[in-house]
């Protein structure tokens, strides 16, 4: 069978790409780079979806229950110590119209409703291969060889894993850069002060974010330096340490899991190369100081999904280059500014 889309990844953005075209009657091939009979997800990871992407994703998927169990954040405070001077400064950002700025979602949450969506949708074809090769890639589109010799036929390859067996193939470049930080995700249980507030402290050691996601649980994301002496810390201190750091936001603080990243930047010069299309953290991975990384492929998905439908429906194929370089054009900006700035930020 050919597809008029083949999209590579096992992420929330290439599960919400999935649905969204197959939402709107194209036939489409999902390649995990998971097996779901070995690999089940289950990270302490959250997000923090915008309202805008809170709004968008509840249009698409107009069932969808999930965000309903999660508070509004109606404020974003940001607290820094300046130690040398021994005092600190704060600042707080709400709405002007007092409207919500969005929600903290536990990534497994969402990534179970994508998995149970893509399940309804008969015109999505999932399969599993973590080594997929590209075996032709011009004007009539793109053939992929996956295990056991199948070949995948389809006009627009859709690439959301950074995955080298494939991002070698293609004539993209990257700039890339070693944060030399290792971000911290620590799920905590407490009595949370405020659950419509996300907190962040710019601590010397990096910054940190509480990410209120019920009235009696967050998650702490602490961006910390390679450098730190906190990371030649026992368990037990550095427990005492992040509870030092929460105390005045929540309090009678249980830790129940604690997950490590290395943090690096990749920014892709270009979104697509022939029939190949990069999509989410590949084409631009940022430091979650902003918490904007899947609210920036949320947006880059949007405009997508509308314009290739207008393009299919004037009678051009999903692959057409004209279509794929004015969505290049409308994302560069945007993704750019959010892309550097957050680097500059850090």
């Amino acid at each position: 069978m050919r597809y008029e889309f083949t999209i590579f990844g096992s992420g929330i953005s290439a599960k919400v790409t999935s649905c969204l075209l197959a939402k709107n009657g194209f036939k489409v091939c999902l390649i995990s780079d998971k097996d779901p009979n070995k690999e089940v997800s289950n990270t302490n990871l959250v997000t923090f979806l915008s309202a805008g992407s809170v709004n968008y994703l509840s249009s698409m998927f107009t069932n969808i229950q999930l965000f309903s169990k999660y508070p509004e954040i109606q404020t974003i405070n940001c607290h820094l110590n300046d130690f040398s001077l021994n005092k600190s400064q704060s600042v707080t950002f709400n709405h002007e119209e007092k409207k919500p700025l969005g929600k903290i979602i536990r990534n497994n949450d969402l990534e179970k409703f994508l998995e149970e969506e893509i399940k309804k949708l008969k015109n999505i074809n999932t399969v599993f291969s973590n080594r997929p090769q590209i075996i032709e890639n011009n004007k009539n589109g793109i053939k992929l060889k996956i295990e056991k010799d199948e070949e995948i036929k389809s006009d627009l390859f859709i690439l959301s894993s950074a995955n080298k067996n494939i991002t070698k193939q293609i004539e993209i470049d990257f700039v890339k850069k070693d944060l030399e930080q290792q971000a911290f995700s620590i799920n905590v249980e407490g009595d949370i002060k405020n659950e419509n507030c996300a907190f962040q402290k710019f601590t010397s050691d990096g910054p940190l974010a509480i990410l209120p996601y019920s009235h009696n649980e967050a998650s702490v994301v602490w961006s910390i330096k390679n450098n730190s002496k906190l990371l030649l810390k026992s368990s037990t201190e550095f427990h005492q340490v992040i509870n030092k750091h929460l105390n005045e936001q929540i309090s009678s603080v249980k830790i129940t899991s604690i997950e490590k990243h290395k943090l690096k930047f990749v920014y892709a010069k270009n979104l697509y190369y022939k029939n190949i299309l990069l999509l989410g953290n590949i084409a631009h991975n940022i430091h979650p100081i902003a918490g904007q990384g899947l609210n920036l492929s949320i947006k880059d998905i949007s405009l997508f999904v509308k314009q290739m439908t207008k393009y299919i429906s004037l009678g051009y194929r999903a692959n057409d280059q004209i279509a794929l370089e004015e969505f290049e054009i409308n994302r560069k900006l945007d993704n750019t500014v959010y892309s550097f700035g957050t680097l500059s930020l850090n």
